[in-house]
Order: C-alpha cells, then structure tokens, then sequence
C-alpha cells in the first residue's frame, strides 16, 4: 500500500498537470518547486540515451517542418489525398448498392 500511495502523483488524472511541470524542469530546474525538482532528478535515466528534450520544442519544430514544405509535396499530398478518398467512395458504393450487381442464383435459374 505504501508503493501505491508514494507513486499515487504519478498516475492520477493530473497528467497534464505533471507534462507542464516536466516542460518547465527541463527549461530551468529552478522554475519548479524543490520536492519536484528531486522526484524528476531521481527518475532513471534509459541506458545510451540522449539528454531529454522537451517535447513542446519537438512539436514546433514538426509544425515549423510542415509549414517549409516545398510546393511539390504540398500537392503531392493533396493528390494522394484525393485518390484515397475515391477509393473509400468507391468501396462505399459496393457496400451500398453491391447486392444490386450480385449474382445471388447458385444454380443460375434465371
């Protein structure tokens, strides 16, 4: 019981809140209160890893890489995006009206 109480912080709902506090430990360690600043210096470190980064800098750089994309890919992206939804539209339709077009007499009858 005592494991679960001394981690309890960490597996609430205030996830969000503990992100903003792990942003703003890695931007100053000092912008966070003294208890913080131990839990996350405790946290072990994965074997051959880099240092953290955080992740609202990684973010922004993929939306900045988004926004740099040349042209080219811009359409590229678009056209494969207008093929992809004709083929869902293509087998909606099969599903809508395929019985239509079925051959549903097994000994064929007709």
């Amino acid at each position: 019981m005592e494991d679960f109480w001394s981690t309890s912080h960490a597996s609430s709902g205030q996830s969000s809140y503990l992100e903003y506090l792990y942003e703003e430990y890695l931007k100053d360690t000092s912008s966070i209160p003294d208890d913080w600043k131990l839990y996350f210096d405790s946290l072990p470190l994965v074997h051959d890893s880099q240092p953290e980064i955080s992740h609202q800098d990684v973010i922004s750089r993929l939306k900045q890489k988004q926004v740099n994309l040349p042209i080219e890919s811009r359409i590229h992206e678009k056209i494969l995006i207008d093929k992809q939804s004709r083929v869902i539209q293509l087998i909606q339709a099969y599903r809508n009206r395929g019985h239509q077009k079925a051959s549903l007499d097994p000994l064929d009858l007709k």
